[in-house]
């Protein structure tokens, strides 16, 4: 699988305008949620796990899992537009607050769970309307996105098959997690045996739709990798991306 034009549609702002202006202003809403957080986040202003990565992270995966819905290969039935802006905003929610509970840039394998522990109270104090969907008694509960973040840094074998096979969140965050490392891979290489989590949801084929983008503009360290983790809206560095893979699949 490559990325073609095909693809271009799916993050132009006009027939999915809806969905990118809610999902374009959850990134802000949950960026400023952490700015103003009442918990100390320790590591944001980190080159390995601060902002900057957090914000390529949503790409990675926003770019990953919006394929996937395009392509339509990996659910049953179909999901609609505000299905689709529901599981970006999970996305986003995972990529932002993953490693917002870090205490070091080394291993720390407990940071995950607490980074989900601060989600309910960040999300709480900036008064965003999806914070009382973390009760786990409310109607709209979002512990698909609270066990991602607790789960994503364990080794895949300790995490139990129930989280497998109910959660595409996160198995999303980890291979976005994991396109992210990277940055310290290169120029050593970095190969599809890298790739985590038993794929349930996530397929190789879109993994590898996407990776060769990724390593290009670690490559580069151009103008268009800056942008991936900067402060423009999320729709914008996607259609970013996709340009860019077009420009790989017919090299």
């Amino acid at each position: 699988m490559k990325i073609t034009e095909a693809h271009l549609g799916l993050f132009e702002p006009v027939v999915y305008k809806d969905v990118w202006t809610r999902v374009n202003a959850t990134v802000r809403s949950v960026e400023l949620a952490l700015k103003r957080s009442p918990i100390p986040i320790h590591f944001a202003d980190s080159s390995d796990h601060g902002l900057e990565h957090w914000r390529r992270v949503a790409v990675w995966g926003s770019a990953l899992h919006a394929l996937m819905w395009y392509d339509g290969k990996n659910y049953e039935g179909t999901y609609g537009f505000e299905e689709l802006a529901d599981i970006l905003e999970n996305v986003v929610l995972c990529a932002y607050f993953h490693d917002a509970g870090r205490i070091t840039d080394d291993r720390d394998i407990a940071h995950g769970a607490r980074s989900a522990a601060m989600m309910p109270t960040i999300l709480r104090e900036a008064g965003l309307q999806f914070a009382n969907e973390f009760d786990p008694n409310g109607p709209g509960c979002m512990v698909d996105v609270l066990s991602a973040v607790a789960l994503h840094c364990l080794p895949d074998h300790e995490i139990p098959e129930c989280y497998w096979d109910n959660d595409y969140t996160l198995e999303v965050l980890k291979q976005a997690d994991t396109l992210d490392a990277m940055r310290v891979c290169l120029p050593g290489g970095f190969d599809d045996v890298h790739l985590r989590g038993p794929r349930r949801v996530v397929t190789a084929e879109h993994v590898m739709a996407i990776l060769p983008v990724v390593k290009q503009l670690f490559e580069r360290r151009d103008a268009a990798f800056v942008a991936m983790g900067s402060g423009e809206d999320l729709s914008g560095k996607l259609l970013r991306f996709v340009h860019e893979g077009i420009k790989l699949s017919k090299a």
